[in-house]
């Protein structure tokens, strides 16, 4: 909300005031404490020179002016003829020379207070605050009720003894009754003081005073948002926005009300007037509608997003604006309209391809929503702008190791590795990708270095067991599994990894094996790959019939897996129906066909299920 700052907006209505004062200062006549001229000078000389000084003055010649006053001077050395050169050098910022003519009237005639006033004037102008403190106390000391220098001396204390200059306000208002000027200053000041509630007096005050001005009733609203008093606020704008239905300032103090009260509806309609005028600049509509999302954000408050969705389409219509697109991406992923958050997150990189934090966006929502064709497509496009973008490598490896093509996927991971070593998401990704590269060496010190990172993450001991596993380095491989189960008991990958590992060995424990998938098909009955595993620990125990059962199941959900159908073949074979089992050899040959196609698709192992 735009701030129309009590401060700023009384400083603007007391500068006229200031700057009135200060051409008064000037234009202060001699004629007030002196009679008239003619009878005022000892000598016509003086009185003809003293004349052509003012005609000058009259003209803004002040040098001239001055040079005529002194010339009156050698006739006659009256107090009044050195205060008029004075004020006229205060006019030219003369200010030494100022001073001391004034003070050289003011010793001739210590009594006339308009000496002491422009004296006052002068001092105030050179930033010597006390000799103007002691100018206005010499003339409150003769006329104690003296409103002006009650105002001026008022003024003087504001910085440093406020509460002095306050009681200084009340007495030159109880002399002079309800004024503009005081009553401005008295507002002003007791709002720096932060009284809120004697502020708010004087400002209606000031309004029955000057009933039309819009700007001192806007410092009303304002005061009363500020004093909490938001119904006095809404009937007060209530009043005025049907006299100025065009006034956005108003529309807004309504709308701000409505967001402190949290009634976000209210709010949204103030704010949708606002953003639907001509008048507002493109920037301010925008942070409206972003501090909807902001909003959202700090209240985890899902129902204000599609307010914040109404405003962005909104300027959307008129707008070409990457923030726009970036802003309604960010509102519909925060929905979880996650195709619509694509659309506009795909707009704003194209507005903004130089914004490397948009580009990111959009490649983990196509990452999350399984979308590795688009991803890899983007994430291509953004790492060429950002070929050191730590998350833009990580999120194309990724992708490329989820198709499969994990040479792909190797080059944007080891990429991710070197531009941040100490991530354990880059280390354990690039560990398994070249693990499925067969790359055992490299794949371990990848790993390791994600163990050091997070030395109980069970997945990644876990991977090291498939590693290990491949070697046939059963002991390490025992080793890293039991170790994943004694960090998280309850994963069922890990138990069906192992359990399958287990089957492998020639003096395996069996019984251990079962138990270990019969857990992890306790988590996920369905699971193809488990129950392929349960059916091959039943093979190798000697059961071909009840493995049957298990991997035919498994082969209904995931009927091309070379690996589960070769099982099927074994089993088949075991029971002596050859003719079926040869039918499944055959299907396995074609299976591997299929994969020798593929471009580098996954081996189908039992360690791949990470």
């Amino acid at each position: 909300m735009k701030k129309l700052a009590l401060f700023y907006v009384l400083t603007l209505l007391l500068a006229g005031c200031a700057s009135s004062e200060r051409v008064a200062d000037k234009a202060v006549s001699v004629n007030d404490d002196t009679g008239r001229i003619e009878n005022y000078f000892k000598s016509r000389a003086a009185e003809n020179k003293f004349i052509n000084g003012l005609i000058r003055e009259q003209k803004g010649d002040y040098s001239g002016a001055i040079l005529e006053y002194y010339d009156a001077l050698n006739y006659d050395s009256s107090a009044g003829i050195y205060y008029t050169i004075a004020k006229d050098y205060y006019a030219l910022n003369k200010i030494s020379n100022a001073l001391n003519n004034i003070q050289i009237a003011i010793n001739k005639e210590p009594r006339n207070i308009n000496y002491r006033f422009l004296a006052a004037s002068i001092y105030k102008f050179a930033h010597l605050r006390d000799s103007a403190v002691t100018q206005f106390k010499a003339i409150l000391k003769a006329d104690s009720t003296n409103p002006k220098a009650l105002f001026g001396l008022a003024k003087l204390y504001e910085a440093k003894r406020p509460m002095e200059a306050m009681e200084l306000y009340k007495k030159a208002l109880d002399v002079v009754g309800p004024d503009w000027e005081v009553l401005l200053a008295m507002a002003d000041l007791s709002e720096r003081l932060g009284r809120l509630e004697k502020t708010i007096d004087y400002v209606k005050k000031l309004i029955s005073l000057a009933p039309s001005n819009l700007n001192l009733k806007k410092i009303l609203i304002e005061l009363y948002i500020r004093d909490k008093k938001y119904d006095d606020a809404l009937a007060a704008l209530d009043n005025l926005i049907p006299l100025f239905p065009n006034d956005l300032n108003l529309i807004e103090y309504k709308a701000h009300i409505y967001v402190i009260k949290k009634e976000w509806g209210k709010s949204f309609e103030e704010y949708r007037k606002i953003i639907g005028s001509n008048d507002v600049k493109f920037n301010k509509k925008f942070l409206i509608a972003a501090s909807f999302i902001n909003q959202a954000q700090t209240d985890n408050d899902t129902t204000l997003l599609p307010y914040a969705e109404k405003l962005m389409l909104r300027i959307d219509s008129d707008s070409l604006d990457w923030r726009v697109k970036a802003a309604l991406g960010d509102v519909y992923q925060r929905e979880r309209k996650d195709s619509l958050a694509i659309e506009y997150l795909k707009q704003a990189v194209n507005l903004a391809e130089w914004n490397s934090t948009i580009w990111v966006q959009l490649g983990g929502l196509l990452f999350d929503n399984h979308k590795y064709d688009e991803a890899i497509a983007e994430m291509t496009k953004a790492v060429d702008h950002f070929p050191d973008n730590f998350v833009v490598n990580i999120i194309l490896g990724l992708s490329y190791s989820q198709k499969g093509e994990n040479k792909k996927a190797k080059k944007f991971l080891m990429k991710a590795v070197s531009l941040n070593p100490n991530d354990l998401n880059a280390n354990s990704a690039l560990g398994f990708t070249l693990y499925q590269l067969k790359e055992y060496k490299d794949a371990e010190k990848y790993l390791r270095n994600a163990i050091k990172i997070s030395p109980d993450n069970a997945q990644i001991y876990g991977m090291l067991g498939m590693i290990y596993d491949d070697q046939k380095e059963w002991q390490k491989c025992d080793e890293a599994y039991k170790k994943a189960l004694s960090i998280d008991s309850t994963s069922a990958l890990t138990m069906n990894n192992y359990a399958y590992s287990l089957t492998k060995r020639d003096s395996s424990d069996l019984k251990y094996a079962l138990e270990l998938v019969n857990k992890a098909l306790e988590k996920e009955p369905e699971n193809s790959s488990y129950l392929d595993t349960k059916g091959w620990v039943l093979y190798k125990m000697g059961k071909p019939k009840e493995a049957a059962d298990y991997v035919l199941r498994a082969l209904k959900k995931d009927e091309k897996n070379e690996e589960v159908l070769k099982h099927m073949a074994e089993i088949y074979k075991a029971l002596g129906e050859d003719a079926k089992a040869n039918e499944y050899f055959k299907k396995v040959k074609d299976a591997a066909k299929v994969k020798e196609a593929a471009r580098e698709k996954p081996d189908g192992k039992k360690g791949n299920k990470q």
